[in-house]
């Protein structure tokens, strides 16, 4: 089952996270946007809040090469 994303939720919470300077993160396999709430391995895995999502699917653990960092 895929994440349900409310994008308008989505775009508020990204607004919010670039504004506290958070790092912003896409994932590569399914092009979902989100922030890094954790750094975990030396860099190796990241914990990663997706944006509009809601429930188990809203934190994920990913690898460093299944994420993209966003220029900034």
């Amino acid at each position: 089952m895929a994440t349900q994303i409310d994008k308008s939720a989505a775009r508020e919470q990204l607004a919010s996270a670039r504004k506290r300077g958070l790092t912003i993160v896409t994932v590569i396999s399914t092009g979902e946007v989100g922030w890094v709430t954790q750094e975990m391995n030396h860099g190796f895995h990241y914990r990663v809040r997706i944006a509009g999502a809601r429930g188990v699917d809203a934190v994920r653990r990913l690898k460093i090469d299944e994420i993209e960092f966003e220029a900034g």
